[in-house]
Order: structure tokens, then sequence, then C-alpha cells
């Protein structure tokens, strides 16, 4: 067996070789060096191309089969700056027909439509080109500062928020001693925004920004959030924005999540389970202490329960039943 040394001359004359049989193939005449009017009928059909209402997409040697007539045609590509103008037209057009129909001119009823169609279209080409194309933005680091909290996970992500939320007896804290955490939400003013204060009893402390993106949807989920742990500092800097605040203690009692409200919220006593797919959501079933299930009662949401007066709490907890002493 022997062996070939491969230069880059040797690429070079096979590669030559490979477009000469290549050339061979086709008709000699397409390789001829083209006259000063065959030129200057390439540029003038390209030139021909700029229209008042946008660009002709008509390919070069190909005749108009509109007769200029371009609000009809689909190959016209609409310039953004000329909508006003397309919908001028369309309107136009509309006075033009109640104009025809008005009068009895039926023949000029039908090419006015045809017409209309394509300027109604027109506008609908212009929609897609506005349509922002999607950009890749990157991985997010995994990276974290050194005086960033010590969490499970100290990333951000953005994933659909799954829970089922659950109304319990206001009964004190008797038997909600698992894993308390005292926490304090701040809703910033004007946003989706939350700003969140967790302290454990064991000394820990974790502060996260939070965003809440709701869907128009019923059932467990809620919506897509984002969650980004913060610094000490990092907080700080967040908390001087105007917010409203909400305070609560959270109880670990699987599968649940306790939350005892305080404050004007006193009485209150939400359970929340949360899910990563829909088979778990159908397979929960309520603890025998729950009272009603309040899923999708938005009023019970963190964003509404933020904003509500000690009344109106009173007034939706006795609608299902629930009267805490006041």
């Amino acid at each position: 067996m022997g062996y070939n040394a491969i230069y880059p001359a040797d690429a070079i004359e096979a590669h030559r070789a490979f477009i000469a049989r290549r050339r061979s193939l086709r008709l000699s005449e397409e390789y001829r060096t083209p006259t000063n009017d065959e030129w200057d009928a390439c540029l003038s059909h390209f030139e021909k191309c700029k229209l008042s209402l946008g660009t002709c997409a008509r390919a070069f040697g190909t005749s108009c089969i509109h007769e200029h007539a371009c609000v009809r045609c689909p190959l016209l590509r609409p310039e953004p700056s000329q909508r006003d103008r397309l919908i001028e037209i369309r309107n136009n057009l509309l006075d033009r027909i109640a104009e025809a129909q008005r009068e009895g001119w039926i023949g000029a009823v039908e090419g006015l439509e045809i017409s209309l169609a394509g300027a109604e279209d027109k506008p609908a080409q212009h929609n897609e080109t506005l349509k922002p194309s999607p950009t890749h933005l990157g991985c997010l680091s995994s990276a974290r500062s050194p005086d960033a909290p010590t969490t499970p996970d100290h990333r951000t992500w953005n994933l659909a928020e799954m829970v089922r939320r659950l109304l319990r007896w206001p009964r004190g804290k008797r038997g909600l001693r698992s894993c308390p955490r005292v926490i304090t939400d701040r809703y910033v003013n004007g946003t989706r925004l939350r700003l969140r204060r967790a302290d454990f009893a064991d000394g820990r402390c974790e502060l996260k920004l939070t965003q809440k993106v709701p869907v128009l949807l019923s059932g467990a989920i809620q919506g897509l959030i984002t969650n980004t742990y913060l610094s000490p500092a990092e907080y700080d800097v967040l908390a001087s924005l105007p917010a409203t605040m909400l305070s609560k203690t959270r109880f670990s009692v699987p599968p649940l999540g306790v939350d005892v409200f305080d404050g004007r919220l006193q009485g209150l006593v939400l359970g929340e389970a949360e899910f990563t797919t829909d088979e778990e959501v159908q397979a929960f079933v309520p603890p025998a202490e729950c009272v009603a299930e309040v899923t999708d009662d938005a009023r019970f949401a963190g964003g509404c329960l933020v904003q509500a007066s000690r009344q109106e709490l009173l007034g939706w907890l006795a609608e299902y039943g629930i009267r805490p002493q006041t």
C-alpha cells in the first residue's frame, strides 16, 4: 500500500478540472460577454423596480402581468414608510366601490374589488416585515459574586409556574412547626416585580427578585415566573423603590407550603402545592384540612392580596364560609 501526499497545487488543479467538466455540460452562449445593451437592460430592470409604494420583486426578463396596477400585484413589497398611503388607497377604493354600487356600475365594481383585495393584503405584508426576528442572547452565566447568598440555585430562570392554591382554616400556627420562615414581600409599584426577603429560623436570609407574567388560562398554570437571587447590596438598592408590602410566615407541610398572613390579612391561611408536570397536577389530592381550592380565584394571588383591604379580605373569606376572629 502506498501513500500520496496532496499539496495545495493538486487540490487547485482538481477543482479547476471539475469546473471545466461542469461548464462543458452547459450551453456555450451562457459564458459569452454581455453586450452594452444587455447590461443597460439589466440595470434598467432593477431601476424600474423602485416604486412609490415599495419594491417590485418581478424577475429580470419577465413582463408586468398586471400592467403596472401595482396594488393588485403579490410581487409588490411595500415600504414600511408607505403604510399610511396604502390605507388611504384602500379607503379610496371603498368609497369608489360604494359609488359604483350606488350608480349601478356593475362592471366597475368587479375590477375595484380586485384592487381592494390587493390593497388590504399589503398592510398584512407590511406587518410581517415588522415582526422582530429572535435574537439569541447567549446562556446565562452560573458564576456568582462572592457576596451572593448561598442558595440551591442562584441563577436566573424562566419557567411556567404550576400551582394549586388552597384555603385552610385559620387555627393559628399550631401544628405548623416545620421549617418556618418569615417572608416580607415588596410589590414594586407600577410593575410586575416582587422583591422578597425570607428569614429562616436557622439565621439564613434569602433575597430574590421575581417577575410573574400572568397567562389567560384557568387551572394550575399561573403564568411565567423568573427568579433572580440577589446579594444584600443589590437588595438594598431595589428596596428603595416605591412598593406595597405584604408579610407572612411560611411553613413546610408536605406536600404544601402553608402561608399564615399577618397585618391586615391576618386570618388568611393559604396552602400552595407546586408542580412540574400536568400529570402531577391531576394526581394531587388536597388534604382534608383544606376548606376550598382557590387556584382560579385571582383575588387570592399575591398581586391582588397586597392591594386588598381588611374588609375586602373578610368578604372574600366569607364566600367560602370562613369567618376569622376580628
